[in-house]
């Protein structure tokens, strides 16, 4: 089984992906931590200097190769999804989750932790208001195509577990 969790930046994919990797003791990728690993080069650092389109090609081609393993939880990042033909793999080759938290709710999140998220690091608070309810607007209709959706905290790792313990591919 793979499952791919995706969402916005700061959501709670990684902190997710974990509690479900450890429960169903599967082996768990962040695709971010993959990459560095990858490149020898921390996601920021590629940002500068290779710029966002060559990330993209970057991160494309470590999704493929992560959706290639037999089993895994992949926490996504927040842009993957929304770039190039991803959604259509994630959606041929994994389960999906979709972690769908209020605009209000990630702003409070990711205002104390603007670095080093090369796409919000040099926005002031207003900024980073506007730019998160314009991305997310932009987002939700690659997001929304995931098999399922859960909503902050008031959805329980039991629920998620049971979810895929009835949707195995």
């Amino acid at each position: 089984m793979r499952l791919c969790i995706i969402g916005f930046m700061g959501a709670g994919k990684s902190s997710l992906g974990k509690l479900v990797s450890s429960r169903l003791k599967l082996p768990f990728i962040d695709l971010d931590d993959y990459i560095e690993t990858k490149m020898s080069l921390s996601i920021s650092e590629i940002f500068k200097q290779k710029g966002q389109t060559t990330f993209r090609e970057i991160e494309n081609y470590c999704l493929r190769e992560v959706l290639d393993l037999e089993t895994a939880i992949i926490s996504l990042g927040g842009g993957t999804p929304c770039t190039k033909d991803n959604i259509s793999l994630i959606k041929e080759k994994s389960l999906s989750l979709f972690i769908d938290l209020p605009i209000n709710m990630l702003f409070n999140r990711l205002k104390n932790a603007r670095r080093p998220r090369p796409l919000i690091q040099d926005l002031n608070e207003k900024e980073l208001k506007v730019f998160i309810e314009d991305t997310m607007l932009k987002r939700r209709p690659y997001y929304s195509q995931a098999n399922k959706h859960v909503y902050s905290s008031k959805d329980s790792i039991d629920e998620v577990l049971h979810w895929l313990n009835t949707n195995k591919r």
